[in-house]
């Protein structure tokens, strides 16, 4: 039997040290916590994107939305694709979170969702606060109100249509008091998208408003969509 010599350690300058801290009590390690995402908050925002939640159950995800620094989108599972669904069950939310998400990051595919997505109060309502809390991009404020115009138009059942059509005019106006939108880049097809629905009264709403603009009066601003 040889025995041997054990051999030396190497010396490595930039080797990582292990800290014990239990056998340490002068050292305090510091945690990053400001992405850190409780399970009950994860829970909620699963439940987010297929149901309503309630206010106090909304109140604790924007509590939390305060403490998140970065990767919001990482951290609550928000892709693209799923933005529909937390705009249609919870709109509050969703505005929250864009708002936060166009702070430090590329939404340009989530403004694609979002100007593709199915024509409602709640897409609208979404729209309408994010036009008036920053500036969006012309091109998607644009494209947005050409596909609720061209969704009006499609729409076979008449009551739907009927609603549908007066959620529109309201939302125009709002932008148009907000002066979110320049009427005269979209006069024409605003001017048709009115006479083609006269019958209803928010429709001769929106058309004397724009008629007004055209002439030069001025109007009085407003913040939100009423049903």
């Amino acid at each position: 039997m040889f025995l041997s010599i054990a051999p030396p350690l190497m010396d490595f300058e930039d080797e990582l040290l292990w800290i014990n801290q239990s056998s340490n009590k002068d050292l305090s390690v510091l945690y990053d916590k400001s992405n850190y995402v409780t399970p009950n908050t994860k829970l909620l925002i699963e439940q987010a994107f297929i149901q309503p939640l309630s206010l106090q159950d909304q109140q604790i995800l924007f509590d939390d939305l305060l403490k998140q620094n970065r990767n919001i989108a990482h951290q609550y599972g928000l892709t693209p694709a799923k933005l529909p669904q937390l705009v249609e069950n919870n709109p509050l939310i969703s505005i929250e979170i864009l708002l936060r998400l166009m702070l430090n990051t590329d939404i340009t595919e989530y403004f694609n969702i979002l100007v593709n997505m199915d024509i409602t109060l709640h897409s609208m309502e979404v729209v309408n606060r994010l036009t008036t809390s920053c500036p969006l991009p012309t091109e998607f404020i644009h494209l947005y109100i050409s596909n609720c115009i061209s969704t009006c138009e499609t729409v076979k059942d008449k009551y739907m249509q009927s609603r549908l059509v007066r959620l529109v005019c309201v939302f125009l106006q709002s932008l148009i008091r907000n002066k979110i939108i320049n009427v005269k880049e979209l006069f024409i097809e605003i001017e048709a998208f009115c006479v083609g629905f006269s019958k209803i009264k928010e429709a001769a709403a929106l058309y004397r408003l724009i008629k007004h603009l055209e002439s030069g009066d001025t109007i009085q601003t407003s913040s939100s969509l009423t049903k």
